[in-house]
């Protein structure tokens, strides 16, 4: 079996690495371009709503100060139900009417990410990305008000407290990330056409050559005599010529 060899590919990288390195800051430098100039920044604010069944602070006796593992239990797989409301059309057409806005009730779902925290928690992040971060801060905090009044319509024992967005976030472009990416990939396109063009080529000009393809020892060489006599020749012509003693032709 062929023993595959690592060292022709790190030759031909270090050989090529001024290609290489230009050919990442272009790629990078139309990424930055991209991303100042072309791509419409995107924010996401995210606040939170939490449900329970009612009685997960009572589990029956007068004081109500004990936790119910039951109705813990029971909330946990309401939280479910209520990601499924609140992913339903009504919810979004009150937004819509609320808003007051260009924003129809498809657009403002388009927007909108509802998920819970994770399987065994009663929050559930409410998360809308708009073009300006004051704009997806307002939109999920009219949401939440809405929230809890809509999901009682479905459950009318629940209970729910929200929790509004104080702050947004970009989310698109993330320019500083995006160029390093581009910078790899560049140079990656880069090295496999290098590589492409590499392999292809048979054509050997010289010992280095020779060495590089075949395992071979390379006891000596053959002078092209041909081609040494013609440039011998040229040369003659030249320095008779040119020197000033010949005259020319």
């Amino acid at each position: 079996m062929e023993k595959f060899d690592l060292m022709p590919i790190l030759k031909l990288a270090i050989k090529n690495v001024f290609i290489l390195l230009l050919t990442g800051i272009v790629f990078a430098g139309g990424v930055f371009a991209y991303c100042k100039f072309i791509a419409t920044p995107k924010y996401s604010a995210t606040g939170s709503v939490i449900v329970t069944n009612g009685g997960v602070m009572n589990d029956g006796t007068e004081e109500g100060e004990t936790l119910s593992n039951t109705n813990i239990v029971a909330s946990i797989n309401l939280v479910g139900t209520v990601v499924d409301i609140l992913n339903t059309n009504g919810i979004y057409k009150e937004l819509a009417e609320e808003l007051d806005s260009d924003y129809k009730y498809n657009d403002l779902f388009s927007m909108v990410e509802v998920k819970r925290k994770s399987d065994n928690s009663l929050f559930i992040d409410i998360t809308f990305t708009a073009s300006d971060g004051d704009e997806a801060r307002k939109i999920v905090n009219e949401f939440l008000h809405l929230a809890p009044n809509y999901i009682n319509e479905y459950v009318p024992n629940s209970e729910v407290a929200v929790s509004p967005s104080d702050s947004s976030e970009k989310v698109f472009p993330h320019t500083a990330s995006f160029m390093v990416i581009a910078a790899v990939a560049g140079m990656a396109v880069a090295f496999l056409i290098l590589l492409l063009i590499h392999s292809t080529n048979t054509v050997i000009r010289n010992e280095d050559d020779f060495a590089e393809r075949f395992d071979i020892l390379v006891l000596g060489n053959i002078p092209d005599f041909e081609k040494s006599k013609s440039d011998k020749y040229n040369a003659y012509n030249y320095n008779y010529n040119y020197s000033g003693r010949g005259g020319g032709y």
